[in-house]
């Protein structure tokens, strides 16, 4: 045996690693990083102190694991003999371990090596606190235990360091606040108990709690005036928490949005602009009557004014007489508004999106698909899976989806891997076959025969470059494609999709088709309990329906949160970060004056439904 650093590394190792180092190669990895983490092995060579030696090969590991070269930084960490290590360098080991098992996807083994570690350890060391901290809300992210990711991650803001730059302190901060406004308030209450004594954490806790005052009852009793005072109180007695900063920094549009000048806007008179006749008059219905079910049912309205245009005859936006107009519906128009709309004093509450430019005094809001395709990268990205294989309905729906799914993988960084394009006219095995590479591996099995001049007995492989599969498509096409996908030996890989996968009024308890599929869609259109809230959104809108004789849930939906928002708009412009808890998501504008969604998740198991957000 050898010994290196206090530890025993098998000569045989020694030998291999050389030989590793200097050929191994992978088209995927960092050169900078394998460069870096090669250039440690060899001070390990030359120092004498066995402490250095172990923090060289510590740092090697981790430039490895950073290059994405699993093999090397696994064959490191699989040699070092814990034994002989100190209490901070096994506080160190652990923390490669978790790290490399994070990357390479073995959650629950690095939440393992992460749970080994004692903080009070590493106390004084603040770039292992970091790495600690960003690794347990990474982690716990990916598991879906939201409670535990955003208590993580505002402690992570303590360690990080000052030089990354106003945009990576934004960006976690803004990960915080979506992190808590997904949680319920019970879970809130329960952090607040728990870190009592850590003013970050309660300040952060304090503000999210305001805006889940009104324990999830229906979205419109949110009392502005109410939100108002609270946050101006919460400012006063919070100058300077990072929230405040968050809340003033980057791209948002007002600067001071928590000082006592800001003041609610009451609104008095709303205009409905719906195509009432032609052939979206059915679309238009289901709409108005959710927006009208809304108002009937707001103990708020304090003699709010509705009337409804028919934008299918003509029409002048810049004429209508209204504190707020919600509308119009048809993508078309909503382009012309924004194009002609002049008056600033009255805000346009428009029922689609358009990628032709913006208005500051207009806002989208809509239940698009292209919405959902992004989510799912989103959440692609946060459980780690980087190189995804696309199946979408070839379609110009079906080309918008993949446009909006790749334009957010490319923003994240990773990959699609592969495109599959589905219609009634393909032949769906055959499609799969060759998506999969099943066809390639055949062929190479055929040609190793003829070189071999023998009969192989050979099991087809698939394709190993795909880490997941995003479904873009209908029921009726989704339920043919996931058991092809297990038949040609894919079986394994996660699949995502959006709302369109789920379709309640036909969906078969005994058909097991669509088994393990996750996918997002409204809370109101999901099972009881299924969006871990105080407030049974499924069962509201099911009564709400009833009356209404409308049976389009995700249109109607939309009319009713269209109500909700038209009565919040100057609030949200004063306050952009605010999100309402929404019957088809949790809503809060973004930087382009687009409503964004943010939706519950489940997954199909024993062809129920369940929870997984």
């Amino acid at each position: 045996m050898i010994w290196l650093a206090g530890m025993k590394i098998k000569a045989l190792f020694l030998l291999f690693l050389v030989l590793f180092i200097n050929n191994c190669s992978n088209q995927n990895t960092n050169i900078k990083n394998i460069k870096q983490g090669d250039s440690y092995i060899d001070q390990v060579q030359v120092d004498n102190d066995e402490n250095i030696k172990l923090t060289h090969l510590f740092q090697a590991a981790n430039k490895y694991i950073d290059g994405k070269l699993y093999n090397k930084a696994d064959a490191l960490l699989s040699a070092l003999d814990q034994s002989s290590f100190n209490k901070e360098q096994l506080c160190k080991y652990n923390l490669m371990q978790s790290k490399y098992n994070f990357e390479i996807l073995k959650l629950q083994n690095a939440l393992s090596f992460l749970n080994k570690i004692n903080v009070g350890t590493i106390q004084k060391n603040k770039d292992d606190l970091a790495s600690y901290y960003k690794l347990k809300y990474q982690i716990n992210y990916a598991l879906n235990k939201t409670e535990d990711a955003v208590a993580a991650q505002i402690k992570y803001v303590n360690y990080i360091d000052s030089s990354s730059g106003l945009d990576v302190i934004k960006d976690n901060n803004k990960q915080i606040w979506d992190g808590l406004v997904k949680l319920s308030k019970s879970q809130m209450l329960n952090l607040k108990r728990q870190y009592s004594n850590d003013s970050q954490m309660q300040g952060w806790l304090e503000i999210a709690l305001i805006f889940n005052s009104e324990e999830r009852s229906m979205p419109s009793n949110n009392n502005s005036v109410e939100i108002h005072n609270k946050l101006n109180n919460w400012y006063n007695s919070n100058p300077n928490h990072a929230a405040v900063k968050f809340f003033n920094v980057g791209s948002y549009k007002k600067s001071n949005n928590l000082n006592s000048s800001s003041k609610p806007y009451k609104v008095n008179k709303i205009v409905l602009l719906l195509p009432t006749s032609g052939k979206y008059k059915s679309i238009a219905e289901s709409i108005k009557m959710g927006f009208l079910s809304a108002y009937y049912n707001n103990i708020n309205n304090n003699n709010v004014s509705i009337s409804i245009i028919d934008s299918a005859s003509n029409y002048d936006i810049n004429s209508i007489d209204a504190d707020v107009i919600v509308g119009p519906l048809i993508k078309s128009e909503v382009n012309k508004v924004i194009k002609d709309k002049k008056n600033n004093q009255t805000k346009v509450l428009a029922l689609n999106y358009t990628e032709t430019g913006s208005n500051d005094s207009v806002f989208q809001f809509g239940i698009s698909a292209e919405d959902e395709a992004e989510q799912v990268s989103a959440r692609l990205n946060n459980l780690g899976y980087k190189n995804v294989l696309v199946i979408t309905e070839k379609s110009s729906w079906g080309d918008r989806v993949y446009k909006a799914f790749k334009s957010k993988q490319d923003e994240l960084n990773n990959n699609v891997i592969d495109t599959g394009l589905m219609d009634d006219s393909l032949n769906y095995q055959e499609k799969i076959r060759k998506l999969l590479g099943i066809d390639n591996s055949n062929f190479r099995k055929y040609k190793l025969s003829q070189i071999l001049g023998a009969k192989l007995i050979h099991v087809p492989q698939r394709r190993n470059d795909i880490d997941s599969i995003f479904l873009a498509l209908p029921a009726n096409q989704a339920k043919q494609v996931v058991p092809l996908l297990k038949y040609f030996y894919a079986g394994d890989i996660p699949v995502f999709a959006i709302s369109s996968v789920f379709n309640e009024k036909t969906f078969d308890n005994n058909n097991n088709d669509l088994n393990n599929v996750q996918f997002c869609d409204i809370p109101g259109n999901l099972p009881e309990n299924i969006t871990n809230n105080e407030f049974n959104y499924k069962q509201y809108l099911t009564e709400q329906m009833s009356k209404s004789m409308i049976k389009n849930r995700r249109l109607f939906a939309l009319g009713m949160d269209a109500y909700n928002l038209s009565l919040k708009l100057y609030d949200i412009e004063q306050m952009p970060f605010m999100v309402i808890n929404g019957m088809t998501g949790k809503l809060n504008l973004s930087d382009d004056n687009k409503i964004k969604r943010n939706l519950p998740w489940a997954k199909i198991k024993k062809s129920k439904v369940i929870n997984i957000s």
